[in-house]
């Protein structure tokens, strides 16, 4: 099955923190990911993935541990 992922209030959403609005990795991210990366077919259905996955991957860097970012590489581009 194909699987197409969203980055913005999907995986990665605001969240208050005091008076400041940080980003913050959906809970239980490094589960849901490696389940659908082993399982499926995974791309990219955002703004930030225009064709070049690396765009997205830098993004998402920002937000989320090294562990992460070793699943998210795994997810393909699209245009």
């Amino acid at each position: 099955m194909k699987i197409y992922l969203d980055i913005d209030d999907t995986i990665i959403s605001p969240y208050i923190n005091g008076v400041n609005l940080e980003m913050k990795p959906a809970n239980h991210l490094k589960q849901f990911l490696g389940h659908m990366i082993k399982n499926h077919d995974v791309y990219w259905l955002t703004t930030h993935c225009d064709g070049d996955a690396t765009t997205a991957v830098s993004y998402m860097n920002k937000f989320v541990s090294p562990e992460i970012t070793n699943l998210i590489v795994k997810i393909k581009p699209t245009s």
